[in-house]
């Protein structure tokens, strides 16, 4: 017997059982709620599944789990690099797993708001940390940091399977930093795919696209089983 979260009307799924399939999403694109561990994220994104934030919830060590529909994804291809942003790659120095933790922290600070335009806290919690970190330590999540003048002024974070990257956040205190770290990203995974989640309109003028989830799934299904791409030249 599957039980239903009051909070969100959606199945409560326990770490014991394997995710429903995505032909059960509801109208806004979510799936189940369920504890977050590192097993379920590792279960969940080769299936075009992440931990969506709620504002609802009461329990915050339950996410609510989601696949969008469209899925909007960034390709080498269709990377959108300014004038002003490649004098910006000149300006400053780009590294990779040397700072996972601090990115993770900056961008958990990032404000964040709900689909009406509201305040609604982070979703980058202290169980979101906690799992990724452990993630991180078992070469899955990983980290590509922009710094100037030493100090780390931007960055982005997520999972590396195979050929694909699912993105999760990013951040910049100075101007295209985080660009200049979304640009490395895009040259490492050139013949690879970068999944975005959703369609922001910063990641929409940088050149992210809509793709129907059931495409995306698909071709995820085949990318996560290729040799990763995650190969950073340092």
């Amino acid at each position: 017997m599957v039980l239903i979260c009051a909070e969100t009307g959606l199945p409560i799924w326990d770490d014991k059982q394997p995710l429903p399939p995505i032909s059960q999403l509801d109208s806004l694109g979510r799936l189940a709620v369920g504890e977050l561990t590192v097993d379920r994220v590792l279960e969940a994104y080769p299936k075009g599944v992440f931990p969506w934030y709620s504002a609802s919830e009461k329990f915050p060590e339950r996410k609510v789990w989601a696949a969008l529909d469209p899925r909007y994804v960034l390709r080498a291809d269709n990377f959108h690099c300014s004038k002003s942003l490649q004098k910006s790659m000149r300006k400053y120095e780009v590294r990779y797993d040397t700072a996972y933790a601090e990115v993770l922290t900056m961008c958990a600070t990032i404000p964040r708001v709900d689909t009406e335009g509201n305040p609604c806290g982070t979703w980058i919690d202290a169980d979101f940390q906690r799992v990724y970190t452990e993630l991180h330590q078992r070469g899955y999540a990983h980290s590509v940091e922009t710094f100037y003048q030493g100090e780390l002024v931007g960055g982005l974070m997520g999972i590396a399977i195979g050929s694909v990257f699912f993105g999760d956040s990013m951040f910049h205190t100075r101007s295209d930093a985080s660009k200049v770290a979304l640009a490395h990203l895009v040259d490492m995974y050139k013949d690879g795919l970068i999944d975005c989640q959703m369609g922001t309109e910063h990641m929409i003028r940088m050149g992210a696209k809509g793709m129907p989830l059931e495409k995306f799934v698909k071709e995820i299904k085949v990318g996560v089983q290729k040799e990763s791409l995650w190969k950073p030249t340092y």
